[in-house]
């Protein structure tokens, strides 16, 4: 008997030697204790056939790990994430059976990512994960949809990731002074694109237009083909960069001879050299369309360069113009006015 967060589990194990994990679903110990030697009794009576013959034919998480990885690798966008996530939850629920997740395992499972200082958009995005994978082991037999509802029964926690943190146009200048020379492009394309990372490092010069103007990108988060025009510094920037002949990264690693993988080391340097605190790479892309946005370029217009499908994602910066809000009620100060040029709004006599 052990206990797993506040509530008391035990092992034992079946007819064909597995160790099964079960909970007794309570904090009390003594109650647990006496739920375990109940448990002994009727197994000694053969009274608990139905749960050893589901031991039987039970599989563990691991199994179903393997099974859905397989079935998403050639089929997910963000294969090579989920992957990282799912390796994150055999290390923790190991060889535990499918029948043996509660409500409560799976709980505990977020105070424990809770208690290691993980955001909580950080860890709604593996317990999504983990509801999916459930979900298709109920569609592949693999377990009962009243397991898989213990685990969709979980709440995600309140969302945290409405973070918004941009740099001003003098902080942008500094951390491209202070990156490293393979870096600073790939910083310029994000500040005048607002490209996600995983685009900008992908980007092959087929996907440039120089004639037209033009950053052609298929393969976007959304699913949506993404035609970014290009601003004069961007235009300056590829003109810059060595192109190969054949149709290579823009980007180029001599290193590896490909495009690079990651950028989160140097990246991580020259925030510290430029004295940049909290941030991250994607903020670049929230510079990008703050600075936009208090440029006076509309949300709208915004939205398509980002490449939203809704206009609610980029209302998160609608509150960097409330310069052009009060512009846009004051035009009020001119139609509601009589051609004499006193107001229309007259008090009234009692």
């Amino acid at each position: 008997m052990y206990r797993r967060g506040k509530i008391w589990w035990f092992s034992y194990t079946d007819a064909n030697g597995k160790q099964i994990f079960r909970s007794t679903e309570t904090s009390d110990r003594k109650l647990a204790e006496k739920i375990i030697a109940k448990f002994n009794v009727l197994r000694i009576e053969n009274k608990w056939f139905d749960f050893e013959e589901a031991s039987r034919q039970s599989y563990t998480f691991k199994e179903l790990a393997e099974k859905y990885l397989d079935r998403i690798k050639d089929v997910k966008k963000s294969y090579r994430v989920t992957k990282y996530i799912i390796k994150q939850h055999i290390d923790y629920f190991g060889d535990y059976y499918l029948e043996n997740f509660t409500l409560d395992l799976v709980e505990q499972w977020q105070k424990d990512e809770i208690a290691r200082g993980l955001k909580n958009s950080s860890i709604n995005k593996p317990l999504n994960v983990l509801k999916h994978m459930f979900a298709k082991a109920v569609d592949w037999k693999m377990t009962t949809s009243k397991v898989a509802g213990e685990v969709r029964r979980v709440k995600l926690l309140k969302d945290d990731s409405k973070r918004l943190r941009y740099l001003s146009a003098e902080e942008s200048e500094t951390l491209i002074n202070n990156c490293d020379n393979h870096l600073k492009p790939i910083v310029i394309m994000a500040l005048n694109t607002g490209l996600r990372k995983g685009n900008i490092l992908n980007l092959k010069w087929s996907n440039i237009d120089m004639i037209n103007g033009f950053i052609l990108i298929d393969d976007t988060k959304n699913g949506e083909r993404l035609e970014l025009p290009m601003n004069e510094t961007v235009k300056q920037l590829l003109q810059s960069l060595p192109r190969r002949l054949d149709d290579g990264y823009i980007f180029f690693n001599p290193k590896t001879s490909g495009g690079f993988v990651d950028i989160k080391h140097s990246f991580r340097s020259a925030c510290k050299r430029a004295n940049i605190e909290d941030f991250h790479f994607h903020d670049l892309r929230h510079t990008f369309a703050s600075q936009l946005v208090m440029s006076g370029v509309s949300l709208a217009v915004v939205k398509e360069l980002l490449g939203h499908k809704s206009v609610k994602m980029t209302m998160r910066y609608a509150h960097l113009a409330p310069g052009h809000k009060q512009r846009a009620v004051e035009i009020l100060d001119n139609v509601l006015k009589r051609p004499t040029g006193k107001t229309m709004l007259k008090t009234r006599k009692i």
